[in-house]
């Protein structure tokens, strides 16, 4: 006569050790894939920066070698230059990314995937007057480099160290700044600054992604990149066509 061997299930024990191995497991390994994909949007951040970058630079090839500023047209024509960008007040104007937008054909690039929409929140970014409906429909998540000013007649032989020189990063306005402070507060070293583009924005692993008017596209610590004393970083590199970086930068 055959005796059937009896069925042993788990223990209660038993369960609550396996699933606290499997809890210890998940918490060490969420925090790595968490990276991993963190890691992933940069990477999809800094290839759309090229993009953008590489159209940037095939416009000023058509535009006579000349690199447009951040709005379009100027204050006073093509010679206008100054904090304002290339504006005019009294008529429609174009962002900057909208005149690159031919070259890419593609205005997701224009977006950083960990950043999103938040380009232009209570800045005004998207209250402007485009001159249609379908300009004002397509924003951008990176801002450029307002401190060069409108570089509407500047040719790309201009630039001293185009390598060095800041042309577009992670923003949030179209103009960007080396202020530090968050929207509406004084800003150290500047305290009549702050408002729009004055953010200390640092969204890839307290980094930012930023694209040089060479057209290459590198990571940067925040602290580095964005300047705790305006006054002083607005006159060297990586923010203007200078020689020379800050002392102790």
């Amino acid at each position: 006569m055959l005796r059937l061997k009896p069925r042993r299930g788990f223990t209660l024990i038993e369960l609550l050790v396996v699933i606290a191995i499997i809890a210890i497991l998940a918490a060490i390994l969420f925090p790595v894939f968490a990276q991993a994909r963190a890691k992933a949007r940069s990477a999809s951040c800094q290839s759309n920066l090229k993009q953008v970058a590489l159209a940037m630079l095939m416009y000023a090839q058509d535009n006579d070698e000349r690199i447009t500023g951040w709005l379009w047209p100027g204050p006073s024509g093509p010679g206008g230059r100054g904090d304002a960008g290339c504006r005019n007040s009294a008529y429609p104007y174009w962002w900057y990314h909208h005149l690159w937008f031919p070259y890419t054909k593609n205005w997701q690039i224009f977006i950083c995937p960990e950043t999103q929409y938040n380009s232009g929140a209570g800045c005004g970014f998207w209250l402007s007057p485009p001159h249609t409906a379908e300009t004002r429909a397509h924003g951008s998540s990176y801002a450029f480099n307002c401190r060069m000013g409108c570089l509407c007649d500047r040719p790309i032989g201009w630039f001293r160290k185009p390598a060095e020189v800041a042309a577009l990063a992670d923003g949030v306005w179209a103009c960007m700044r080396p202020y530090l402070g968050p929207p509406g507060n004084a800003v150290a070293g500047n305290p009549s600054a702050g408002g729009c583009g004055t953010n200390w924005i640092e969204p890839h692993s307290g980094g930012v992604n930023v694209a040089y008017f060479d057209g290459h596209v590198k990571w940067m610590k925040s602290n580095r990149f964005w300047a705790p004393n305006q006054a002083t970083f607005a006159s060297y590199l990586p923010w203007a066509n200078a020689d020379n970086y800050p002392p102790g930068w």
